[in-house]
């Protein structure tokens, strides 16, 4: 009998979490202004494999939330970073005017309810519909009124998978904001100050958490700096890296010093046999990660899954034409032969 009970115990818990998968990315961001310019890095790490590949959207194109009901044209031409193929989503990317954006998992995210005459966007579509119609940081968070961000379930891989997230955006002039929903109520921290990012918990209460390590100082030093993966050691990780990284004598130093800060806290290929499964973790393996030089509008992206590493001079990309391009590799130069 107690077998009985146990075996349908267990069958319960794989349901449930099974039917409603709650997928999480390990992903990490941050921001740095130097005498070469604005620089802003980002890892993503994923519980499975990821088809990830790099769209060109060019000025004019239509498109459309299709868990939403909004609907848009590019007013910019977007390099997108795309992890599926059957949907274009994105939860990365950049514009042509300098304009970064990014969506980061958290796992403690709790959207507002609906409010009536407010179009609705979703999760998995805001980058993009960001990305095509505005130019700024100021002009992101002055638009967030206007429309409603819903969380939906994203197919991946024959399943739907929950994706609780928060977002940030950059921007050439040095300028930043993190967007969250905590609680049901949306918070905006607007400011070059808010330039780190990493997952849950929620970020008032990892700025309080930054606070705590740089007031005892001990553990906020080179020799003392808290490891391992844990969404709240990486933001204090990166944090104390950005705050002291030397002057870069050029930009190619400066591209160097994010790279080494991404990382850190990028967590490296390990065998998942010596794991059980759990994609609610965030400490899977790096998938890809990527600099941006917003200054001279550069990228620098590495695909960690295949060791392809490129770089784009986003100023010299023709965003003329009517469908999405997407970048072979291949065409492009690793940032290391330049």
């Amino acid at each position: 009998m107690l077998k009985k009970v146990l075996f349908g115990l267990i069958i319960t818990i794989f349901c449930l979490v099974f039917l409603s998968l709650e997928a999480a990315w390990g992903c990490s961001l941050m921001m740095k202004s130097n005498k070469q310019g604005i620089f802003v890095g980002r890892t993503t790490e994923w519980w499975g494999p990821l088809k990830t590949r790099i769209a060109l959207i060019p000025r004019g194109f239509k498109d459309h939330d299709r868990f939403g009901s909004l609907n848009w044209t590019n007013k910019y031409g977007v390099i997108a970073i795309e992890d599926d193929e059957k949907f274009g989503y994105s939860g990365e990317g950049i514009n042509e005017q300098g304009l970064n954006v990014h969506l980061l998992y958290q796992d403690d995210s709790r959207m507002p309810e609906p409010q009536p005459g407010l179009p609705e966007i979703s999760t998995v579509a805001w980058t993009k519909y960001i990305l095509a119609t505005y130019g700024s940081v100021k002009e992101v968070v002055t638009g967030l009124k206007n429309y409603r961000i819903k969380m939906v379930d994203f197919p991946y891989q024959g399943k739907k998978v929950k994706v609780p997230c928060h977002f940030a955006v950059n921007d050439a002039s040095g300028d930043a904001a993190v967007i969250e929903f905590n609680g049901g109520k949306m918070q905006v921290f607007h400011g070059p100050q808010y330039n780190v990012m990493t997952n849950e918990p929620n970020y008032p209460r990892q700025l309080a958490n930054l606070a705590q390590f740089k007031k005892e100082k001990k553990q906020y030093s080179v020799e003392d700096l808290p490891g391992g993966a844990k969404p709240s050691n990486r933001f204090v990780r990166i944090s104390f890296n950005l705050d002291n990284l030397p002057q870069p004598k050029d930009p190619v130093e400066a591209v160097a010093y994010m790279e080494q800060v991404i990382d850190s806290v990028l967590v490296p290929a390990y065998d998942d046999k010596k794991h059980p499964f759990s994609p609610q973790s965030d400490s899977w393996a790096a998938r890809w990660r990527v600099v941006y030089d917003l200054s001279r509008m550069n990228m620098y992206f590495d695909q960690e899954e295949t060791g392809k590493s490129i770089y784009l001079k986003i100023k010299d990309l023709d965003f003329t034409g009517s469908e999405i391009k997407y970048l072979k590799l291949s065409d492009y130069k690793s940032a290391y032969e330049l």
